[in-house]
């Protein structure tokens, strides 16, 4: 078997493998002659077929079958020979040989760059000295008391962290736009769920009062029919809802698994949790440090195109799967 390398760029490679053309033939007999043993053709014995025959009705077969594994066999040889190790699968080129010509196949692949470590005393890592203190776990218990608040609902003008229920709808130019109309929406005033401005123009709405003022979409929204387009708005304010916090007493705090329900045991466990989470999170800070300084002082490293689209094509799925869609729906 002849093998010859060429570097075609960067880190794509072309191997050509050469093998004698008897090598082929054999295989190919062999081939037959094994299948004439086996064949059931009517109007002939079982094993009486002759290769005449076999060679007619299967030969085209056969030789691709037999190229197929003589492709297999001798790329893996010729990549043992050479010490080339693939990032990915290779572009094969190869056809049935004539009569007595030698077999020849090429291969194209890209090979995983070679990696020359650079002086890591350049690397400069930095480790944040923090801990949990009191106060944090203050901050915590209130964030825990407002995800356990229930609405009420109030016969006063709204203010900022009020919870409005509205109709609304939204027209450009006249027309009502796609998912511009509402009927019985809860909005929190300051979440910035909805176009920025929109909240502002409803702090101090009061019950059955209807407003109406025009916003401009922002030219990266989402929607790309509605960027940079002005709209016209009308609300009505069928509700205002201020939150009502839970008292941390017994029930509260055994409603997050304190067996106990007492503060100074809920306090402790909180700590614990956030100085864990905490420590996750530097984890992560240095590693992301680690890599981001490993690869700027690597700037000039080479990497695969076939490793760089399966890397995208891997985001890609995470994404679809992420917003609950295929690709037909894109």
């Amino acid at each position: 078997m002849q093998v010859s390398l060429e570097t075609t760029r960067d880190l794509e490679r072309k191997l050509t493998v050469q093998l004698p053309s008897e090598q082929f033939q054999k295989a190919y007999e062999a081939r037959l002659q094994s299948l004439a043993k086996t064949t059931r053709l009517a109007g002939f014995r079982p094993g009486k077929v002759p290769l005449k025959v076999i060679r007619q009705k299967f030969g085209n077969s056969v030789k691709q079958e037999i190229l197929t594994d003589l492709v297999q066999r001798g790329y893996g040889e010729a990549l043992r020979q050479k010490n080339l190790k693939p990032a990915g699968v290779p572009q094969i080129d190869a056809k049935p040989p004539a009569q007595g010509d030698d077999f020849k196949f090429t291969a194209v692949f890209e090979v995983y760059p070679e990696v020359k470590l650079a002086d890591l005393k350049k690397l400069s890592i930095v480790r944040p000295k923090i801990s949990i203190t009191e106060a944090d776990v203050d901050t915590m218990l209130e964030k825990l008391r407002r995800q356990q608040a229930r609405w009420e609902t109030v016969e006063r003008a709204a203010k900022l962290d009020d919870q409005v229920v509205i109709d609304f709808q939204g027209t450009i130019d006249g027309e009502l736009f796609e998912g511009g109309k509402g009927e019985g929406v809860p909005l929190i005033l300051g979440s910035q769920r909805m176009i920025e401005g929109f909240e502002k123009e409803l702090v101090g709405i009061k019950p059955a009062e209807t407003r109406t003022f025009k916003l401009k979409f922002p030219k990266d929204y989402g929607n790309a029919s509605l960027q940079g387009k002005k709209a016209q708005f009308q609300v009505t304010c069928k509700e205002v809802q201020e939150r009502v916090l839970p008292e941390v007493d017994e029930a509260f705090i055994k409603s997050f698994g304190t067996e106990d329900g007492k503060l100074e045991t809920f306090r402790d466990q909180l700590k614990d949790h956030m100085s864990r989470e905490l420590e996750e999170n530097l984890h992560s800070y240095i590693r992301r440090q680690i890599i981001d300084g490993l690869i700027k002082l690597h700037d000039d490293l080479k990497l695969p195109n076939v490793m760089v689209n399966s890397e995208v094509r891997q985001l890609q799925q995470q994404t679809f799967e992420r917003l609950g869609l295929k690709e037909a729906d894109l």
